[in-house]
Order: C-alpha cells, then sequence, then structure tokens
C-alpha cells in the first residue's frame, strides 16, 4: 500500500515549553561558540541532569538542538531542557527548582542570566496535567485477524503482508515510512511451530493514535490488512473489545479515531508531534 507523505512539524525544532521544563540563559552578548558548548564538559552536563540543550547561531532563524560536535563561532541564544515527563518519571516542582539553581550557576560562569520560563513552583501542576492526558488521551487501536476455520499457511500469508508493505524491523513486522522513526502499524503473527508447524492461527494489528502522524490513514492500512488476509483464507476481525469488526464498527472506529485526533489537537498535542510523542511514550 502506498503510504502518504507524513506531515512533519512545522514549527522551529526549539524548546517545547508546553512539555518541557525550560530554562534560557540570556544575555546582552553574543555568546562564543566554545563557552557555550562547555554545558556538555564534566562536571556540568551530569550536573545539570543531561539536559537537551537549544541554541541559535547569528545565522539561524530558529532554535536548534546542539551538540558538541557543533562547531558554531558565536550564538547569540541558549536553553536548557527537560521533559516533564520520560520513562523514569517526572519532574517535581523540587527537582525543578535545583536544576534552576544548577543552571544559574552555569549561567553566571558564561556571563549570562537564567531565566526559566515557567516558574519552578508551577512545574508539580503542569505534570499532574499532562498525567491526566496520558491517561484520557492514550489510546490504541488493536485487531486481531483470525481463521474462520483452520489454520493460516503460514508461507502464503507472510507474502501477503510483505506485499501490502510488512517488513521485519527491529524484531517486529511493521509498516514503516523512511520519514517517519516508528512503525505507523505493526503486525504480529501467532505460530506455534510444535503443534502446527508452517501454520498461523492469527495475526495482531495495532498502533497508538497519539504517536502515529496519520492515524486515520494507518486505521484504513489496517483495514486493508484485514481484507487481504480474509481473501487469503476466510477470517474473522474482532478488535479489543470483543466486537466483530464489520462495516458498521469500522464507521464506529473511525469515528472514535477522529475524535481522539480532535481532542489531541486542542489540547496542544497532535498526533505524531513532538509534544505527543514526549507525553505519550514508548
Amino acid at each position: 500500500m502506498r503510504i502518504p507523505p507524513i506531515p512533519q512539524p512545522a514549527e522551529s525544532q526549539g524548546p517545547r515549553v508546553a512539555v518541557q521544563f525550560v530554562v534560557e540563559l540570556v544575555g546582552p552578548q553574543p555568546l562564543a561558540g566554545l563557552k557555550a558548548r562547555e554545558v556538555f564538559s564534566h562536571p556540568w552536563f551530569e550536573a545539570l541532569g543531561r539536559p537537551m540543550v537549544y541554541a541559535m547561531a547569528p545565522s539561524d532563524a530558529s532554535w536548534r538542538l546542539l551538540t558538541p560536535s557543533e562547531n558554531a563561532v558565536v550564538y547569540d541564544s541558549l536553553a536548557l531542557a527537560w521533559p516533564y515527563l520520560d520513562r523514569r518519571g517526572h519532574l517535581t516542582s523540587r527537582s525543578a527548582e535545583r536544576l534552576f539553581h544548577t543552571a544559574e550557576r552555569l549561567a553566571t560562569g558564561l556571563e549570562r542570566v537564567a531565566m526559566p520560563l515557567t516558574p519552578p513552583e508551577l512545574v508539580d501542576e503542569r505534570v499532574r496535567d499532562l498525567q491526566q492526558l496520558q491517561e484520557a488521551l492514550d489510546a490504541s487501536v488493536a485487531v486481531t485477524v483470525q481463521p474462520a476455520q483452520g489454520w493460516y499457511d503460514l508461507e502464503p500469508l507472510m507474502a501477503v503482508l510483505g506485499g501490502l508493505g510488512f517488513a521485519q524491523q527491529s524484531g517486529r513486522l511493521s509498516l514503516a515510512s523512511s520519514e517517519w522513526p516508528e512503525p505507523l502499524l505493526e503486525a504480529q503473527v501467532s505460530t506455534d511451530a510444535r503443534t502446527a508447524p508452517n501454520k498461523a492461527s492469527a495475526v495482531d494489528l495495532g498502533f497508538r493514535v497519539a504517536r502515529n502522524p496519520i492515524p486515520l490513514w494507518t486505521l484504513d492500512a489496517l483495514f486493508e490488512a484485514v481484507d487481504a488476509v480474509d481473501r487469503l483464507h476466510r477470517s474473522l476481525a474482532i478488535d479489543d473489545e470483543g466486537s466483530l469488526v464489520d462495516g458498521a464498527r469500522r464507521d464506529w472506529m473511525r469515528q472514535q479515531v477522529a475524535l481522539l485526533v480532535e481532542a489531541l489537537q486542542e489540547n496542544g498535542l497532535p498526533a505524531g508531534s513532538p509534544e505527543a510523542r514526549m507525553v505519550f511514550l514508548d
């Protein structure tokens, strides 16, 4: 199946205040590049909790991610950013206060002033808001396709999925785009080599809406995969609520995904956006 162009963020790649605690280091004079990159030196980078570092050189129209290998001579702006939520847990007002004071010491050595774009005392509230959005809006679409009778022959089944564009990626069967860093749609083929060699009992298809840049297209791609497997061998498709995925159920699923996409947009976390991927962690 032909994957459409993936929409890319129109905004700059700079700090994202909605989902990151950001401290900007400001000053009246440009900052020497060598001096700015001291943020990566020992012990500063570890003391700062290994933040994302953003900078703007005089020739830049927007922020860029600063790395130790950058070689710009001077920068106009420098900012440090920490995600409110990550796989290890979340920031608190207390931890944000400590990070800010560490950033103040760094800024003094750079002849700059540290300015938090969100006051540390408001971090707990912001984290609670994002956690509530996580709980309310993190939904997956999952459908299991199984033979109406018997088993699938494994080789023709894999050929059908391969013809649709699924390929092995990091040990998983995925429909992916070169324009996107993670799978758009995943498939898991259930087999049991001991009891039924060269056979398959089911295909599980699914994706997470919030992390997907084209969720409505992906939903239709899932339905296309269901139909292709059904043409190979008469099948039943069941969603994660135990409902048969017939025409009426497909319409309902499209409606639900569209409503979720709208809710994500309204809350400043467009599906597949950097903001959404910082909140709805993989």
